[in-house]
């Protein structure tokens, strides 16, 4: 959510001042747009007309031309999946180049991993926090801990690594079933509740 809305959208004319009138671009449809559990908002009379506003104040703007290229053609999921693409890509390259298309034009605008670890650094260090609030309830020190088993997507970006194992020196870092183990866990805890 936060590379789109902070970065990716910004090809697509967040963060632009408009032309006729001087005014910053709405963010409220970049919102929508970052957020793939509101997508189909995007798509509703009420914001379509407010993007056809903002090509109408800034009818030189290939950006916001594009955007609502998005809109009209009900491509913001693809937006979406492409963002994830990205941020999984950055897991394994310093930086990754977005390619939005249309008929009339062709936008790109490169990531860099520093850029994206920026956004999520205070996730990160929530995630921290938690770890040691749990272990201080448990009684346990961090040079106690001897295993970290990574579970989720998350997990596999470079940032969320470093930072628990630099926080957890001496323990393993155990990447075997990332994804399976959510699901794995959540079956024994449903059925230890039958």
């Amino acid at each position: 959510q936060k590379l789109s809305f902070f970065e990716l959208s910004r090809l697509l004319g967040h963060g632009e001042t408009l032309e006729l009138n001087g005014l910053p671009v709405p963010s409220a449809p970049y919102s929508i747009l970052s957020d793939w559990k509101s997508l189909n908002k995007l798509y509703a009379r009420d914001v379509q007309k407010r993007i056809g506003w903002m090509v109408q104040n800034s009818p030189n703007s290939r950006a916001i031309r594009a955007f609502d290229h998005l809109v009209r053609h009900h491509e913001g999921h693809a937006y979406a999946k492409r963002t994830e693409q990205i941020k999984i890509e950055l897991s394994d390259t310093d930086q990754q180049a977005f390619i939005y298309d249309t008929p009339d034009l062709r936008l790109e605008r490169v990531v860099e991993r520093r850029v994206f670890e920026g956004l999520i650094d205070e996730a990160v260090s929530q995630m921290e926090a938690v770890a040691v609030d749990c272990l201080g309830q448990a009684g346990v020190s961090p040079d106690q801990v001897t295993d970290i088993v990574m579970v989720g997507g998350s997990t596999f970006i470079p940032l969320v690594q470093s930072r628990l194992a630099g926080r957890f020196g001496n323990a393993a870092l155990s990447e075997s079933d990332r994804f399976g183990a959510v699901a794995k866990g959540l079956a024994v805890h449903g059925i230890s509740h039958l």
